[in-house]
């Protein structure tokens, strides 16, 4: 029973407190429009979504692939020091947050993995309307938690890894 950071169920009061760290007003002004989007949207539909235990942070890092050639691969999840118990939907909005990344088509890939995903977890209808609007904040919790890291500690290269993909994605995604 901890408060982390890059909860969704959180994430008003993270971006709230921690998006003075962001330097550019433009992206600073950006995440305060996806945050009052996702705010609008949540508060309907908050007391009946689903939660529980999710990884929470599923991404190209903390997934492994074990190739097999006589069927299909075996795969596995590392890396739980994100776990939480929050929304369920959020699960699928953190590795699309991941997923879309470096796309020329980033909705595609986002549609991708909800249609995998909700194959073999089905999502309800609420949580399906709430997905991009999570997608969304998720990128603004790394970009705003990012410049946070990065002020406290500069010479970090681990902190930039996706820092200008995220930054780019939400530049993009403010069209949609």
């Amino acid at each position: 029973s901890r408060k982390h950071l890059w909860e969704m169920h959180n994430a008003k009061e993270t971006l709230q407190h921690y998006l003075q760290w962001i330097d550019d007003s433009v992206m600073r002004s950006l995440v305060s429009h996806f945050l009052d989007l996702y705010i609008d949207l949540l508060n309907p539909l908050e007391k009946s979504l689903r939660r529980g235990w999710i990884h929470n942070d599923c991404n190209d890092y903390n997934v492994i692939v074990m190739p097999n050639l006589n069927g299909h691969p075996s795969l596995g999840l590392i890396d739980f020091g994100d776990m939480t118990h929050s929304y369920l939907a959020a699960e699928p909005a953190v590795a699309c947050a991941y997923a879309m990344l470096n796309k020329t088509e980033p909705l595609h890939a986002a549609v991708h993995l909800i249609k995998g995903f909700h194959k073999n977890f089905p999502l309800e209808e609420k949580e399906i309307e709430i997905l991009y609007p999570m997608i969304l904040i998720r990128l603004c919790l790394s970009v705003t938690l990012g410049a946070f890291q990065q002020h406290k500690d500069p010479d970090n290269e681990y902190l930039r890894i996706s820092q200008e993909p995220v930054r780019k994605l939400l530049e993009n995604l403010q069209n949609y």
